[in-house]
């Protein structure tokens, strides 16, 4: 229902102004908190990760408008959480995209690697919009029916990317890979090659907390000995 003295298009036009405000202050924090809080870029040397965050978030999002029409008290609430993630994926999904680029650029062809992905990215988007056309009059109106294929394609889609991010092979070292090359090497003086560093390393954890030498109080028990 419109708010007193507001037509419905007034009202409509107050909610996307209101999206628009929350994606673009979402978006500045999004970046400060990783540049702030992280050595470096966490969306450079972690882009695994980021990648597969932002397609996990996007795949929510999708998942917060399906549900929006049932939750019809809290439409607005769920239109803004859903830009939200969406700020996040735009981010941090631009960002990887670059990284993973540069690093299947192996000819120093950047350009020419970024132009035939964004043309497999056209022609991908073409192929959804000519399969949901077909599908649309299938499904209209068959609630269960949505729900089962949101999930089903849903668990395809982050199944293909989990496999897509696991075939990378980094060949430069970020934290989580030099700490298995050094525990490696202290424990069995042996270095892993590049291939099983990639394939072992965790994509949602660290390795707990980092000691660069020993704490004050360590050394101050030391020198009363």
């Amino acid at each position: 229902m419109a708010r007193k003295g507001w037509s419905r298009n007034d009202w409509s036009n107050y909610i996307r102004l209101l999206q628009r405000q929350v994606q673009l202050v979402v978006t500045v924090n999004f970046v400060f908190f990783v540049t702030k809080y992280s050595t470096g870029s966490e969306l450079d040397y972690d882009c695994k990760k980021w990648r597969l965050v932002a397609d996990i978030l996007n795949d929510l999002a999708f998942f917060i408008d399906l549900l929006s029409p049932a939750l019809s008290g809290s439409f607005f609430v769920c239109a803004c959480t859903s830009s939200l993630l969406r700020c996040v994926v735009g981010v941090a999904g631009g960002a990887t995209r670059t990284a993973i680029t540069q690093h299947q650029a192996r000819r120093n062809n950047l350009a020419d690697v970024a132009s035939k992905d964004g043309s497999q990215e056209t022609m991908v988007n073409v192929t959804a919009l000519v399969v949901s056309l077909i599908m649309l009059p299938l499904v209209s109106g068959k609630h269960v029916l949505i729900w089962f294929l949101f999930m089903v394609f849903t668990t395809v889609h982050l199944y293909s990317n989990y496999r897509a991010v696991r075939s990378l092979n980094m060949e430069t070292l970020n934290l989580k890979r030099a700490t298995m090359i050094i525990r490696s090497w202290l424990s069995s003086e042996v270095i892993p090659s590049v291939g099983e560093c990639n394939k072992a390393e965790p994509l949602f954890y660290s390795f707990g907390k980092r000691y660069l030498g020993c704490s004050l109080r360590d050394l101050l028990q030391y020198q009363k000995r």
